[in-house]
């Protein structure tokens, strides 16, 4: 086995990003990891811990990783996730195959991200095109005007059918706006994933037919891998003895780049396989349905209280809210206005299901980190100084 380290890709902000990602995909030469350049949403403090996380100074373990795509952190430090060429081949097609054919991508989520790294590698393997989001890295805010921008690029200069992903606070900053969602009423698809999608938000789209499909994945399973429910081609999914979902197939990684203990990969069958963070049922269709996170439990007050079952109970009387909690209180923070009865009636459900105190807080608008989801800690921050 050659010595070998993977090659750093640096990700300016800006639309330029997705054609130096394109470049180094085309002409492969040695293992890449794709990492931003310090910006507004990207910190130096965060780059540092990303280029810790992709490891430039060590040889990788095998002959096969053609990749290290680096975790959010979001739940603690960055992991360094391996994957193959094959295994990238293997996810790209799968997923055209459910969609119905190749297409142009618009690439809107960070391309140091599996979801927005994704987008590129789809286009490059296919000989179709990929166009950039002028807000990629942070360059500016994502906004109607943005994403018309480059959705326009595509529809002019592309090859025929279109796709694009989004996080659902992206999807719900483009629900506002009339000619946005005409706009995505005319793509291929519009895959949605990343985190729960509150029900309203897609009643939206549907109702203004946009072909909106439901992605669920992870940096270790290359990205999107059960859609609207159903596994790709290729991939399999059951749920463990504890109620955590388990991925098994060729998309799952190779390994994280340090030697971590990685219970939670294995191989069944003579398939990699993988247990997600999250809790899931499968249905009597064989439709997937996540639960919530496994990592998202929090002690407040001596009560162990999960973030997600929090939100689940306010999509249930149709709130839309980002949840955090301190050791002392739950807040619920939403960006747009709430009724006082509907806070009334989620306080008291809170109070009754999870035995936990619920603090309400309207924000102008709710901060995301670099992958695009939703900055607890941020809020949290935000909060403090008001409490």
């Amino acid at each position: 086995m050659q010595s070998r380290v993977p090659r750093i890709v640096s990700l300016p902000p800006g639309a330029g990003a997705v054609a130096l990602l394109a470049d180094a995909l085309r002409a492969p030469d040695g293992p890449i990891a794709p990492i931003p350049d310090a910006s507004n949403v990207v910190s130096p403090t965060l780059r540092a811990a990303l280029l810790a996380a992709v490891d430039v100074t060590n040889p990788l373990p095998d002959d096969d990783t053609a990749v290290v795509l680096s975790t959010s952190g979001s739940t603690g430090e960055p992991k360094g996730v391996r994957h193959s060429l094959h295994a990238l081949h293997v996810a790209t097609s799968a997923l055209h195959e459910r969609l119905g054919g190749a297409g142009d991508w618009v690439c809107a989520l960070p391309l140091h991200s599996s979801a927005g790294f994704m987008t590129v590698a789809r286009a490059v393997f296919t000989g179709t095109q990929s166009f950039g989001c002028t807000s990629l890295g942070g360059a500016e805010p994502f906004t109607p005007a943005v994403f018309m921008a480059a959705s326009e690029q595509a529809r002019n200069h592309g090859s025929g059918r279109r796709y694009i992903s989004l996080v659902p606070a992206m999807a719900q900053r483009l629900i506002h706006d009339s000619a946005a969602l005409a706009e995505l009423a005319a793509y291929d698809a519009v895959v949605i994933g990343g985190q729960a999608i509150p029900e309203s938000v897609t009643a939206t789209l549907r109702k203004h037919q946009v072909r909106v499909v439901l992605s669920y994945g992870a940096t270790e399973t290359c990205g999107g891998c059960v859609y609207d429910g159903l596994p790709l081609s290729g991939v399999q999914m059951n749920i463990t003895s504890s109620g955590q979902v388990q991925i098994s197939g060729e998309v799952v990684m190779l390994g994280y780049r340090h030697d971590y203990e990685v219970s939670e990969l294995s191989e069944i069958r003579g398939l990699r396989s993988f247990v997600m963070p999250d809790f899931g049922e499968i249905d009597a269709q064989g439709r997937l349905r996540i639960l919530g996170r496994a990592d998202d439990v929090v002690v407040v007050n001596g009560v162990n209280v999960s973030l997600t079952a929090v939100e689940n109970v306010l999509t249930g009387v149709g709130i839309d809210a980002v949840v955090c909690a301190s050791d002392m209180r739950v807040f619920a923070v939403t960006s747009a206005p709430v009724a006082m009865a509907k806070v009334a009636e989620a306080t008291s459900l809170v109070q009754d299901a999870l035995a936990v105190r619920l603090d309400f807080h309207a924000v102008a608008e709710i901060p995301t980190n670099a992958s695009g989801k939703p900055d607890r800690q941020a809020l949290l921050h935000h909060l403090a100084k008001g409490i």
